[in-house]
């Protein structure tokens, strides 16, 4: 029965893993990751995952894409990365080669932007890319591990660099949520927002909400009305540094209400825009007051502040008055872009020490939020600039669209970056990335991420619940004194990722299948028998009849041993399920006792 297994699982493609391994490129050597590569084939090969290895590739676009044909339908694809990555801001452009057209310069040849991989001999393939290399596998699950440096890219060639990302310490980052109330190239709706859907189940919850629940849960609701938008937590786990921490609420469940707790939250609505590129929005008021009312019920100090034209000193303003607060909380309704052109101006143009022309662009780019006036504020900055108050924690809410821009600014030429594609919301609820490092982050060479995993996955039997993996490692890593921090990035609908064990989700399969396969009628009974009754005494029973057990035996013992790991999983979920009522029982107790006592 088990070689049966295996031979359907190969012909099927049930589960199968692309394991890239890029121990040097021209320059560097990454020692390790020959290592992390031998430790994450065990893990999956243990779990009947059909494994490819690649050794030091030129090309990962074309490796990926080859691994993705031939593996598409899959029920299951991993793919792993070791080795040096990039959080790529700059762009090669030939001055010789600008298009006089609407004075737009356009990349010679597109250049990947933001977080990438880095092949033998220094070309770069994007995480965006991957994502939609995996989407067009049609693989029912997709999950990507990335065990990589994501530093700033190094410069070489006539370039310009965009205004850079600044680096967040992993002590600041791990107090920071933000949620978007939409994915990355995806408008949001206007009358169906984020944050009246919030309010919703704010409602419905008893005015408090588990924090890491929130897009769960109104990713469900949306869903089941039929509504095609995902908002999505962009958040760091550090063992129960955010698992027990109630919305929006700022005490933590099971933990004393402290007294004079200072939480201040501002608001800003842009419903009326200046410029004609973008229209009125007439639900950003009743937005407003939906989330004042929600803050309010926890003794939030709320500012809001309608039709800004400059957000940064407003937040800035904010963020100077409320610096010795406990908790921030910063939310945002209006519209909002995914912003890819910047202006430079040749005049600006630099030369470096090797001889290489430099233009800095200072324009915001990526997630903006639009000022009235049309000016631009980065989400990045925006979480700098709110950091530097020191809160303990604080969260972010952005209900505004994260689609394109249109070609904007002053300068000489305006510089279109080479964009990312749309991918579809389903798409995107079927794939998950664990990021081995913070942006802008190195990595270590010598506690990498794969070799923590490996040790967790030792430690906990052999599979991990996919939604704790990077809680542990994290908690691992923050226990022994390890300054590398790890993050998982995937959209969470209802129960979509909650109940998957990774690297498996442990599926046993169709019974009924292997009954065909195991022949004669007495085989069969014996099989139903097990089915039915989930019990030892029937593979007993089997070796009875046997001298020597036989293959059928084998495969009930298997057959019995995966029923038994459904069970634990069904009661695993009940845990879960009755701790998180106990939470939501404890945190309104606490938040009722804390009204009384004001009174």
């Amino acid at each position: 029965v088990k070689e049966r297994l295996e031979t359907k699982t190969l012909n099927n493609v049930e589960r199968a893993a692309l394991i890239i391994i890029n121990e040097k490129n021209s320059t560097e050597c990454d020692k390790n990751s020959k290592d992390d590569g031998e430790k994450m084939k065990k893990m999956l090969s243990s779990h009947g995952f059909v494994i490819e290895e690649a050794m030091n590739i030129v090309d990962i676009e074309r490796k990926v894409q080859r691994f993705c044909q031939s593996n598409r339908g899959a029920d299951l694809l991993c793919v792993h990365f070791s080795g040096f990555g990039v959080d790529n801001a700059i762009t090669r452009i030939d001055s010789n080669q600008l298009l006089e057209d609407g004075d737009v310069a356009v990349e010679t040849p597109p250049t990947p932007i933001s977080d990438c991989m880095v092949g033998y001999g220094g070309s770069l393939y994007s995480l965006h890319d991957l994502k939609h290399e995996l989407k067009g596998s049609a693989a029912t699950k997709s999950i990507v591990t990335l065990d990589y440096y994501r530093d700033k890219s190094k410069m070489s060639h006539p370039v310009v660099t965009l205004r850079h990302k600044r680096r967040l310490s992993i002590s600041d980052m791990e107090n920071i949520a933000v949620i978007n109330g939409t994915s990355e190239q995806n408008a949001a709706a206007e009358s169906n927002t984020f944050t009246q859907e919030l309010f919703k189940i704010y409602e419905e919850e008893g005015m408090v909400i588990p924090f890491l629940e929130i897009a769960r849960k109104v990713n469900k609701s949306w869903q089941d009305r039929g509504i095609n938008q995902i908002c999505k937590v962009d958040i760091v786990e550090v063992g129960e540094r955010w698992t027990n921490t109630v919305w929006p609420a700022p005490h933590i469940i099971d933990a004393k209400v402290e007294e004079n707790v200072k939480h201040a939250a501002l608001l800003i609505l842009n419903a009326k825009y200046t410029c004609n590129e973008y229209c009125e929005l007439v639900g950003v008021n009743s937005d407003g007051e939906k989330m004042k009312q929600m803050l309010t019920d926890h003794d939030f100090k709320i500012e809001t502040v309608c039709d800004v034209l400059d957000i940064e000193a407003e937040v800035k303003k904010f963020s100077e008055k409320y610096k010795n607060a406990k908790t921030l909380h910063f939310h945002y309704s209006g519209h909002g872009i995914d912003n890819v052109t910047v202006p430079f101006d040749s005049k600006d143009c630099k030369t470096d020490t090797h001889g290489n022309k430099i233009v800095l662009c200072t324009a915001p780019f990526g997630d903006c939020m639009v000022g009235c006036s049309g000016q631009l504020y980065s989400v990045h900055d925006l979480k700098h600039e709110l950091k530097v108050s020191k809160p303990s924690k604080l969260v972010v809410t952005l209900d505004c669209c994260r689609d394109t821009s249109e070609t904007r600014g002053s300068g000489d030429y305006i510089l279109e970056i080479r964009h990312k594609k749309k991918m579809d919301t389903a798409d995107q609820e079927n794939i998950a990335v664990i990021q081995g490092t913070l942006e802008l982050h190195t990595a270590s060479d010598s506690n990498t991420f794969t070799k923590e995993l490996y040790e967790t996955y030792k430690e906990e039997g052999k599979s991990i619940p996919i939604l704790d993996i990077v809680r542990k490692v994290n908690k691992s890593w923050h226990d022994r004194g390890v300054k590398q921090t790890c993050k998982l990035d995937v959209v969470e609908v209802g129960d979509n990722w909650t109940s998957f064990i990774w690297p498996s989700s442990n599926n046993s399969g169709d019974i009924r299948e292997m009954q065909a396969e195991l022949g004669t009628n007495e085989q069969k009974e014996v099989v139903e028998k097990a089915q039915a009754t989930g019990d030892a005494e029937t593979v007993v029973a089997m070796e009875s009849r046997n001298s020597e057990p036989s293959e059928i035996t084998e495969g009930l013992k298997m057959l019995h041993l995966q029923n038994k790991v459904k069970e634990l999983e069904s009661e695993l979920m009940e845990v879960r399920s009755e701790q998180g009522k106990r939470r939501r029982k404890v945190s309104r107790e606490a938040f009722n006792i804390s009204k009384v006592s004001q009174t």
